[in-house]
């Protein structure tokens, strides 16, 4: 009797346990911020900027939301919604005496107009990007997919000149 008693006792604690843990990895939000990592050298410089992440839990109009999934089983229940947005990603190689990738300058929509330089000779333009998850919990909805992911990329711009291909070798043989 004493037995039966003890292991309904850790079946209740593991099952409370396993509810905990899945309502925190359901509800992680993640902030990054105004990121800039370099690599510079008497040769150049190579880097990552990226203004801003934001990974997160939402409802199913994208607003942010704090879910808890553990005890019903509802059809309203059953699907869990993750959102990532990146902000101004971009990959910079630039050699010192390199600039002419610099003189090469965007035309804004009004004619003629041109916009400031912009502060390095990127590889990879800075990007934005939005992407939306939406995972069923297949015990409930047996009728639709596990994952359904969409995605919106406004532009992506990639541009690599011979001088950077050579930077960026050069940067390769130092590292390894």
């Amino acid at each position: 009797r004493k037995l039966a008693l003890a292991d309904s006792t850790a079946e209740n604690k593991s099952s409370f346990g396993s509810r905990l843990v899945r309502r925190i990895i359901e509800n992680i939000q993640i902030e990054i911020s105004d990121v800039h990592i370099s690599l510079t050298d008497a040769d150049g410089s190579a880097g990552v900027v990226l203004e801003s992440l934001s990974l997160g839990t939402t409802d199913k109009e994208g607003k942010r939301v704090f879910v808890d999934r553990t005890n019903e089983t509802s059809l309203s229940n059953s699907f869990l919604y993750k959102m990532l947005q990146l902000k101004g990603l971009g990959i910079y190689l630039e050699q010192e005496t390199f600039q002419s990738a610099r003189g090469l300058r965007p035309i804004s929509e009004s004619e003629g107009t041109e916009l400031e330089d912009p502060p390095y000779s990127y590889i990879l333009a800075p990007l934005s990007f939005e992407a939306r998850l939406r995972q069923a919990d297949s015990n409930v909805c047996v009728d639709f997919s596990k994952y359904q992911l969409s995605s919106e990329l406004s532009s992506l711009s990639i541009i690599l000149s011979r001088n950077q291909l050579d930077l960026a070798r050069k940067i390769s043989k130092e590292i390894s």
